[in-house]
């Protein structure tokens, strides 16, 4: 739709953004016992209440990232895998775990992910502070998950286990 209307990164990164919680709305409308959050604060309530909790991520950029010292830039160097991986640094997550279409057939570094087109641009720097970072192709027969390693060349973080 960029390529058509040349619409601009602003207006695009922003449209793109509302489709991630409208599919988080669809996620959890075809999934039993999954509810929409907006908020990190959400999260743990919803879990309370014996929810899964789909974190919808426009509000919580908006709120969280936009107002810090280095926001996500508007750019095709940003997509849904940088987004999940700054919404769980700034969760204080360890460890992220990527659904894709694509898989692999060994672990490589985020360096190279982004290289192939695995993931975008941004994706390594922003998960540097990310302990494991994980990709699982959902097309396989018997998904398994592959470690994205960090770029500095240190020696691979374990897998950790299925929570």
């Amino acid at each position: 739709m960029d390529q058509t209307h040349d619409l601009g990164n602003q207006k695009v990164h922003r449209l793109a953004i509302r489709s991630l919680d409208l599919t988080a709305q669809l996620l959890a409308a075809l999934l039993p016992g999954f509810a929409v959050v907006h908020r990190p604060e959400d999260l743990w309530a919803c879990r309370n209440l014996g929810q899964v909790p789909i974190l919808g991520p426009g509000r919580f950029l908006e709120e969280v990232d936009n107002r810090g010292p280095d926001p996500l830039g508007a750019s095709w160097d940003v997509t849904s895998d940088s987004i999940a991986a700054r919404i769980a640094v700034l969760l204080g997550a360890k460890r992220l775990v990527l659904l894709k279409s694509i898989g692999l057939s060994a672990d490589i570094d985020r360096g190279e992910a982004a290289r192939l087109g695995l993931v975008d641009a941004m994706f390594p720097r922003i998960t540097s502070e990310l302990e494991v970072v994980e990709l699982v192709c959902l097309r396989d027969r018997e998904p398994l998950p592959r470690v994205l390693t960090d770029n500095r060349g240190g020696p691979k973080t374990e897998r950790a286990g299925w929570a």
